[in-house]
Order: structure tokens, then sequence, then C-alpha cells
């Protein structure tokens, strides 16, 4: 990683609130987005062993 900030290495946005429909929803609208994990078990991406995930808890 070259010249990017610590606060800028992962982006994962939040549900387009505005695709959902509660009655037919499906996985990557509803939680797609709400559901990933990033391991770095060695530190070679973050600096040290890290994990990042979704904030799951969004509605």
């Amino acid at each position: 990683v070259y010249n990017t900030s610590s606060g800028n290495l992962v982006f994962n946005g939040r549900p387009n609130l505005g695709a959902v429909n509660p009655s037919d929803c499906v996985d990557m609208d509803c939680d797609g987005l709400k559901k990933s994990l990033l391991i770095d078990i060695d530190g070679t991406f973050f600096g040290q062993p890290s994990t990042a995930f979704s904030q799951a808890e969004y509605n």
C-alpha cells in the first residue's frame, strides 16, 4: 500500500435502502454489505495482525 492513510485502507459501504424490498429481499440487497470479514493474519495489510468486519447491526 503506497501513500494511503490507515483510515482509507478498508471501505465497506452500507446497503442501499432504496433497493431493499422487505417482501422480496435477497441477501445482497438486504445483508450483503453487512456480512464481510477481513483477517490480516501476519500483519502485511494493517501493519500488525488485525481483523476488520462490517457493521452488521446497521438497518
